[in-house]
């Protein structure tokens, strides 16, 4: 019995692990042109995808969150006649559209903001329940830096507390 409840009080305090808790790490990508905060050695997943404009290499830095959720960095090599031809806009409703349905979520908000002078956009987002996994709300901000598109997203369970947001938003800096 008594080995029992010290298995269930360890569990709970397992499962009570915060933001603050994580192995944080200041990450920086794209030959030091972006860094961030990232809870833990992110996984680097590589693509290239051809479009009408050219080729877009991209290269996705992720750390997933047992208990929380997940932290992701999305840096895009776009072609310059993408820039030239599509605009600004054009680019940032195209991603949204794609990130939304990657992940299968639901815009709750989209806005402007800026960061370190960098004007983007803020999405606020929800997924649903699927496959055993819990709902999630999340933050995606997008920005558009010379020939470069950046996603940085983050996801928490629904009504979990914003601590992971709190710590990666904040600590993301650009530099020319």
């Amino acid at each position: 019995m008594n080995r029992l409840l010290s298995v269930i009080g360890l569990s709970l305090i397992v499962s009570m692990a915060s933001a603050d808790d994580l192995d944080w790490q200041t990450v920086s990508i794209n030959d030091g042109k972006v860094s961030l905060s990232m809870p833990g050695k992110p996984v680097l997943t590589t693509s290239t995808t051809d479009s009408i404009v050219g080729t877009v290499k991209s290269k996705l830095y992720t750390v997933k969150v047992p208990s929380d959720g997940s932290v992701s960095i999305d840096c895009s090599d776009l072609p310059g006649t993408a820039l030239f031809f599509a605009g600004s806009d054009t680019i940032f409703d195209n991603a949204k559209g794609k990130f939304l349905s990657k992940v299968y979520g639901k815009a709750d908000s989209w806005e402007t903001i800026t960061t370190g002078g960098n004007e983007g956009k803020k999405l606020m987002f929800s997924t649903p329940p699927m496959k055993g996994e819990p709902g999630y709300d999340g933050e995606a901000q997008f920005y558009l830096i010379g020939d470069y598109l950046y996603v940085i997203s983050v996801t928490d369970k629904v009504g979990a507390d914003l601590k992971m947001q709190n710590k990666v938003f904040p600590s993301l800096t650009f530099t020319k």
